[in-house]
């Protein structure tokens, strides 16, 4: 049961740390660091994947549980945030 509820809360700030943090530097229009930023997560994900479909060395099962407790909700929160610091600076830029 602990275990459990440690790991959702895990996943969660693994997906809400990036969500503010990103929407924070669309914010304030730092749009190549954001990329620079989702790209490296993108490669670490394509990384973990490759180690799970091939015989590289990894073990499988620890790649496959990094990439889907950690790295997912850390991407999906890192594109939502991005899609929310990107319109918050749309409406703001908006002329009235």
């Amino acid at each position: 049961m602990v275990e459990g509820v440690l790991i959702i809360a895990a996943m969660t700030a693994c997906g809400l740390v990036p969500m503010a943090w990103l929407t924070h530097l669309m914010i304030r229009g730092r749009s190549g660091l954001v990329l620079t930023l989702l790209s490296v997560l993108g490669a670490i994900m394509v990384i973990l994947w490759f180690a799970v479909e091939t015989p590289i060395g990894l073990d499988p099962l620890r790649a496959y549980s990094i990439f889907l407790l950690f790295l997912m909700p850390a991407m999906i929160g890192a594109l939502s945030g991005t899609a929310l610091g990107w319109l918050v600076r749309k409406r703001r830029d908006r002329r009235p």
